[in-house]
């Protein structure tokens, strides 16, 4: 029987489950992060993550795709041109601190979310003084 405030219907319990996700990650990274204690900050069954996404891994990479968009669409609100101002860490708080615990758990297709999803600030800045510099392809000095 449904619990008081529990996620009915496929938008709302997707939506659930990828919001605690995004939150786990950025708490405890992908490898603390169990199916049954996604699904109980949903507020929905275990089951439901296999039924949605097909596996944990599918309802984490959702989630890291969620918040990457999430933080480029911040990003280019701040500025009309390619390059936004600084990045503001607080802002992206939980986003910044999933991709530093996937980083540092080693889950690197994780952390490349946002520049293998063609949604990164900082792709978008590297092409730009690549085209500014008249070059094709970025230099390493551009790089760094």
């Amino acid at each position: 029987m449904p619990t008081e405030g529990t996620a009915k219907g496929r938008e709302a319990v997707e939506t659930a489950l990828i919001e605690a996700a995004c939150n786990l990650l950025a708490e405890v990274g992908p490898r603390a992060t169990s199916v049954r204690d996604i699904a109980s900050q949903a507020g929905v069954n275990h089951g439901q993550v296999h039924h949605y996404f097909g596996s944990k891994r599918g309802l984490l990479k959702q989630a890291m795709k969620l918040m990457a968009d999430e933080h480029y669409h911040a990003m280019r609100a701040l500025s009309d041109g390619p390059v936004p101002p600084a990045l503001t860490l607080p802002e992206d708080k939980r986003y910044w601190q999933a991709v530093i615990r996937a980083t540092i758990e080693g889950d690197d297709d994780l952390a490349r979310t946002e520049v293998e999803s063609g949604v990164s600030v900082i792709r978008d800045v590297l092409d730009h003084v690549t085209f500014r510099a008249g070059l094709e392809a970025p230099t390493l000095d551009i790089k760094v």
